[in-house]
């Protein structure tokens, strides 16, 4: 058990060095924009300035995934898994099915629909 912890340990401790580096980048760039508004409007409260949400890759329009999950159930001829499901939700939306990470986030994304 602990052969398969240190590695998942490793991993994990990568993404989050990697993450701290882009928001480092982030917040530079954040910086620099600020710096630029300052430069035209000395008094500018860029604080004030709304957040804009930040969308998820391959984000669905408002119902997109019931419909195309619904669609699924209907035309299935017995028990369907969601993996099935995920991938009838790909196609429908134009999105590489053999995509293995993208099945997995609409596969729980059908799951939480479902």
């Amino acid at each position: 058990m602990l052969s398969g912890l240190v590695p998942k340990r490793a991993e994990i401790a990568g993404q989050i060095d990697h993450k701290r580096a882009e928001l480092r980048k982030l917040v530079t760039n954040l910086d620099a924009i600020d710096a630029a508004i300052r430069i035209f409007d000395p008094n500018a409260d860029v604080g004030a300035i709304p957040n804009r949400q930040y969308l998820p890759r391959h984000a669905a329009f408002r119902d997109e995934m019931m419909r195309h999950a619904m669609g699924a159930l209907r035309l299935a001829e017995g028990p369907i898994t969601s993996r099935d499901i995920a991938r009838v939700v790909m196609q429908g939306r134009g999105l590489d099915p053999d995509d293995a990470a993208l099945g997995q986030t609409i596969r729980k994304r059908v799951g939480a629909c479902l």
